[in-house]
């Protein structure tokens, strides 16, 4: 049984519960699954009871394609209160992205220091204000993110009426800031067990920010959690780094802890245990140097490849191929021929599973500059010119 740590991921837990989430102990590891939005990425996920090292992460990615295979994402969570636990290396090298929060939790909380003098702050209550909270959403997140596609469109319609059920059922209070009638902040308190209320998704509009709704509204909402639902402890987690963790801590919130988890998005190529304990060699063998073992490994690292690093355009298998081409060049033309079509045939198949047409067209850019480089050291003709007689 994982007894989770991390006040972070206990109280997300509690949330997609009530959310009607299924949370599955799996001993050393925790399975949680969305069917109702299989677009949430944090909807389906698996938290790790401890930190991976970089020769478990295969086996890792494959018992998450086993336990969420409708998942087209990839998210781990690690139970750790202090994010210096965990090696990002281990993860970043498969493709993720670390994901890096602030858990705050208060006791009491204060008045914030530039309230909103007009703001109007109630529940939500009734198809037009949930109207509302759902094109405030709409609006957050076309000024924080690139235009959404349709199917980012469908999640936040799908997230927003999953807000509202948990609020209907009684799980949650969700809070609104009015100006004239019209919602211009919001979030959620949602009652855990333990005598815990979290906070859940804090967004005001975008042409009302900085003027105090947030911490209003914080405010408000985490005197109703103390208060009426008789909370010991208030729970709100921000991304590392950003303004929000100043506008709790000046209502009374206080960083407790880490939280940290790691996401691979759709259409990234699927990394087994096989492969990547091949990367694994391959990086180890071309750091010693030992190219023409690292290029006997390169057509193993899956259908797609891997890349060289972080934001590369090249893969892995044909930056080893290229290299072990040029070693060869000057003394064996002939392999040097071989290596560099071998590179660019593998540049080829990573640029097939770009994730964009930009990134495709910058990766087939390095096929062709591969492609080039072998007819410039074109292996020269040893054919003798005789035939045999007849």
């Amino acid at each position: 049984m994982v007894r989770v740590r991390s006040l972070g991921y206990q109280t997300d837990l509690g949330v997609r519960r009530a959310e009607g989430s299924t949370v599955t102990d799996c001993g050393d590891h925790i399975v949680v699954r969305t069917d109702q939005n299989p677009l949430y990425w944090w909807g389906s996920f698996i938290l790790l009871a401890s930190a991976p090292r970089a020769d478990e992460i295969g086996g890792w990615l494959d018992r998450f394609a086993a336990a969420l295979p409708a998942a087209r994402h990839c998210a781990f969570g690690v139970d750790v209160a202090d994010a210096a636990e965990v090696d990002d290396a281990v993860f970043t090298t498969a493709g993720f992205a670390a994901d890096r929060g602030v858990v705050l939790t208060a006791s009491g909380v204060r008045e914030p220091p530039h309230p909103h003098p007009a703001a109007v702050i109630r529940p939500l209550a009734g198809p037009e204000d949930w109207r509302q909270a759902a094109d405030l959403r709409a609006a957050c997140g076309a000024a924080d993110e690139p235009p959404a596609p349709s199917e980012e469109h469908q999640f936040g319609e799908l997230r927003a009426l999953a807000r509202q059920r948990m609020a209907q059922a009684g799980g949650a209070t969700w809070f609104g800031a009015f100006t004239a009638g019209r919602l211009v902040a919001h979030l959620g308190l949602v009652r855990l067990p333990g005598g815990l209320a979290r906070f859940q998704d804090v967004e005001t509009h975008p042409s009302f920010r900085r003027q105090g709704l947030a911490g209003t509204l914080v405010w408000h909402a985490a005197r109703h959690g103390l208060g009426q639902l008789g909370a010991a402890r208030l729970v709100i987690v921000a991304e590392q780094g950003s303004p929000a963790v100043r506008v709790y801590a000046s209502v009374g919130f206080i960083p407790a802890e880490d939280t940290i988890g790691f996401t691979r998005p759709p259409g990234t190529a699927a990394t087994s245990a096989s492969v990547l304990s091949t990367e694994q060699a391959v990086r180890a063998l071309r750091a010693a140097g030992k190219l023409a073992d690292a290029a006997e490994l390169a057509g193993q690292l899956g259908p797609y490849g891997v890349a060289d690093g972080d934001d590369a355009t090249l893969s892995l298998g044909a930056a080893v191929l290229e290299a072990y081409g040029d070693q060869l060049a000057a003394a064996n033309p002939g392999a040097a021929d071989v290596a560099y079509r071998r590179a660019a045939d593998e540049q080829r198949s990573f640029a097939a599973a770009a994730t964009s047409g930009g990134e495709g067209a910058a990766r087939m850019a390095d096929a062709e500059r591969i492609e080039a480089k072998r007819r410039a050291h074109d292996a020269p003709d040893t054919s003798t010119g005789t035939s045999c007689a007849g």
